[in-house]
């Protein structure tokens, strides 16, 4: 299998976006080649769905700042995975291990509502692991328009005194799932706010941009290479 890109290579690599994004396609095709699939009758669908990794990886690198962490879009209509899913949307966060964070929102009639705590992810270069922590958001105590609120830190502080659950050493990111089955359900709202104060500056300078380039095509990578194999 074509190994992930590695961190440093991006702008080496294609020195524009347009040569970067050809880059990948490029390492994509490699990979079709030597897993044997998707065929060449399947090319232009196989674009379409590297484009698509393309455009999550895109919302959860240049879209996210793990300083002021606000959810964006995962996967849902605009990036299906796999086949259109209008039905389920994720969406993603940034977190650091060590931070402590305030998730609240309201409760909305999915039949299925989840924070995922996860490892991995297009903000660090790599595909998302396995839950570390899953909390679900219909077991959570709701106020009397259905608001909710938990805390996930290292630690519970001894001031707060609403649910709390302890943050999973080498967590970066947040996954929050919304499934809905039926016409007339309708998806709750969620945010996080970072308790910690922020180091990262809101503008994007040359450095960052390299990195989140870095990580966009480590992502896109990585994740394109196992979802090959496994077909």
């Amino acid at each position: 299998m074509t190994p992930p890109v590695p961190p440093g290579n991006a702008f080496e690599e294609g020195g524009s976006l347009s040569g970067i994004l050809h880059a990948l396609i490029e390492k994509a095709d490699l990979c079709a080649r030597e897993a044997g699939y998707p065929p060449l009758a399947l090319r232009d669908e196989y674009h379409r769905h590297m484009t698509m990794l393309i455009a999550q990886g895109y919302a959860q690198t240049f879209g996210a700042n793990v300083a002021y962490p606000q959810f964006v879009l995962h996967t849902g209509t605009l990036f299906p995975w796999g086949a259109p899913n209008h039905d389920t949307v994720y969406k993603f966060a940034p977190v650091e291990d060590h931070c402590h964070y305030l998730i609240s929102g309201r409760k909305g009639t999915e039949s299925l509502s989840t924070v995922m705590v996860r490892k991995g992810g297009a903000n660090v270069g790599r595909m998302h692991g396995a839950p570390l922590l899953d909390v679900d958001i219909a077991d959570l105590p709701g106020g009397p328009s259905d608001e909710f609120e938990f805390m996930l830190s290292p630690s519970k502080p001894s001031d707060y005194a609403g649910a709390w659950f302890e943050m999973p050493s080498g967590a970066t990111g947040l996954v929050s799932r919304h499934v809905t089955e039926l016409p007339e359900q309708s998806d709750g709202t969620i945010c996080v706010q970072r308790l910690d104060a922020g180091q990262a500056s809101c503008f994007m300078k040359g450095d960052a941009a390299r990195a989140h380039m870095d990580n966009l095509c480590g992502f896109v990578s990585e994740l394109n290479s196992f979802l090959i194999a496994h077909m």
